[in-house]
């Protein structure tokens, strides 16, 4: 499930940068820093979902954080393309 949750929200950081860069480009360069920092978070957790119940909690703390850069990310899109229009 973890894998999932994180490897979706890695999926559309990249998608993001890589295709619609004109959109993201006030933030592109903190966008691919939240993508690079979620591939290693990414690296580290599934190591840690093996073991004992303080790095599940890492695991946790890492999926709620890459919900919560998501819809960060969907509001600034929204906000670009409206303003854009």
């Amino acid at each position: 499930m973890f894998d999932a949750a994180v490897g979706l929200k890695l999926q559309h950081l990249k998608r993001l940068l890589d295709y619609h860069p004109n959109i993201i480009i006030d933030v592109k360069e903190q966008l691919e820093h939240l993508y690079k920092d979620l591939s290693l978070f990414n690296a580290f957790a599934k190591e840690f979902m093996r073991n004992r119940t303080l790095e599940k909690e890492f695991v946790k703390q890492i999926r709620d954080l890459a919900y919560r850069s998501e819809d960060t990310v969907d509001k600034y899109i929204s906000l670009a393309v409206m303003h854009k229009s």
